[in-house]
């Protein structure tokens, strides 16, 4: 199944409520309804499971192209 989340993808917290708002982080894995992630300089891997309310406190970072 695909759920949108894909290996390299990068978001951020945008909860101010949450002790990790604006930390971001690097999907490493997507298996059934977990995603596996990892915070930027840490070397702890979290996971949150897809339809949780943790979905709603996150944004997806996206690259920015400038075409010249």
């Amino acid at each position: 199944m695909d759920f949108g989340y894909k290996e390299g993808e990068r978001y951020k917290i945008v909860n101010p409520e949450l002790n990790d708002h604006n930390k971001m982080f690097t999907v490493i894995k997507v298996e059934d309804y977990s995603v596996y992630y990892i915070f930027d300089g840490e070397s702890t891997i979290h996971v949150f499971h897809i339809g949780s309310v943790f979905e709603s406190y996150i944004e997806e970072l996206y690259k920015t192209i400038y075409i010249i």
